[in-house]
């Protein structure tokens, strides 16, 4: 009967250590062929005076998992939870049901704000941001999850053009973090180091909080539309501190001939729409008349090469300029509310609406 117990002891040990992501094995004392000051096989364990002991800061942890506290591990996919994202398809809100982990969100808020050039070969002030962005967008421990996250969305259609939109749409239904204040995301602290900014998330950091700037969101757009195929830019606006997607297209539909759709990941708004209403744009308006719109040279990365958007896009390029005609008129026929009223269904975008005050309908 007493061999049982503790049999049952060991069993509940065991199956304790893994939902905790303990890696420590029960074992605490070197055996004969470790050494004093060397790391076991198992990480983060080390041998210590003929004791096992944590020490992932000497032995480094397993792959799946990040070091805690300066000696231990703790597993990426602790502590779990299920959000649920939001996209606008034929005329409705729809969900997706997505698990993330609290322990891939820790590790990213725990990675190193310095940049070190390798090698001494640094990049110019200019070229830090690129090397910045490509690094976030592509850090190695949040790809199986994005792609997690689009075997999702191809679950939803196999068409790669309706896979975009959704994740579009997905993304720019993330709520704005108001609290935020953008700024430039690194600086140069000596010959060969940057110092970027903490505050800035990694993509999947903001599908965790459920929330994130121009810049964060765009880079999760980004990071999405990479996984499905699709060639990508980002838009950095300096002077309006702001920053877009483009998303490779026919020259005709794209923003500026630059061959790329503008996509804007703040709120809900029509694919190639780049007259939306901003802040900081005063300076920059060619006229006054003129009330929405990026008007400055934006800064172009790459951060992505493969298929673009086809033909049909031209619905939206259509629709957009309709939208921005609306935008820039005091009064609205009967006509005219009808063309927003179709418009705002199609693409779902009700709830940022430009009607103000100071727009009538007669």
């Amino acid at each position: 009967m007493r061999g049982r117990v503790r049999f049952v002891l060991v069993v509940a040990v065991l199956a304790l250590s893994l939902l905790f992501g303990c890696t420590t094995i029960l074992q605490k004392n070197c055996n004969q062929n470790l050494s004093s000051g060397v790391c076991a096989p198992n990480q983060p364990l080390y041998c210590d005076n003929g004791n096992l002991t944590d020490r992932a800061d000497l032995c480094g942890c397993p792959p799946t998992e990040f070091i805690v506290n300066t000696t231990s591990c703790e597993k990426l996919t602790s502590n779990p939870k299920i959000i649920n994202l939001s996209y606008w398809r034929y005329g409705e809100v729809n969900l997706i049901n997505f698990t993330v982990f609290g322990g891939l969100a820790k590790y990213q808020s725990q990675l190193s704000p310095y940049y070190e050039c390798p090698q001494n070969r640094c990049p110019s002030d200019d070229e830090i941001e690129g090397v910045i962005e490509y690094r976030n967008i592509n850090e190695p421990k949040q790809q199986e999850h994005i792609s997690d996250l689009v075997k999702q969305i191809e679950s939803i259609t196999s068409d790669k053009m309706s896979q975009a939109r959704i994740a579009i749409s997905l993304v720019q239904r993330i709520p704005y973090d108001e609290n935020f204040s953008l700024h430039k995301v690194c600086r140069r602290v000596s010959n060969t180091q940057f110092r970027c900014a903490e505050e800035t998330k990694y993509p999947y950091r903001v599908l965790y909080d459920n929330l994130g700037v121009c810049s964060e969101k765009s880079r999760l757009l980004v990071a999405i539309l990479k996984e499905i195929g699709f060639e990508t830019v980002m838009f950095i606006f300096e002077d309006e501190n702001h920053q877009a997607v483009g998303v490779k297209c026919p020259v005709q539909y794209s923003f500026r001939e630059t061959g790329y759709c503008f996509v804007e990941t703040t709120v809900p708004s029509i694919i190639t729409d780049s007259m939306s209403a901003y802040s900081d744009t005063n300076k920059y308006r060619p006229s006054p008349a003129n009330k929405y719109g990026l008007y400055s040279n934006p800064k172009i990365l790459k951060t992505s090469s493969g298929i673009g958007f086809d033909g049909t896009i031209s619905d939206d390029y259509m629709d957009a300029k309709k939208y921005d005609e609306l935008k820039q008129k005091d009064k609205w026929s009967e006509m005219d509310y009808d063309v927003w009223q179709v418009i705002s269904k199609r693409y779902g975008i009700f709830e940022i609406t430009f009607i103000r005050a100071t727009i009538t309908y007669r």
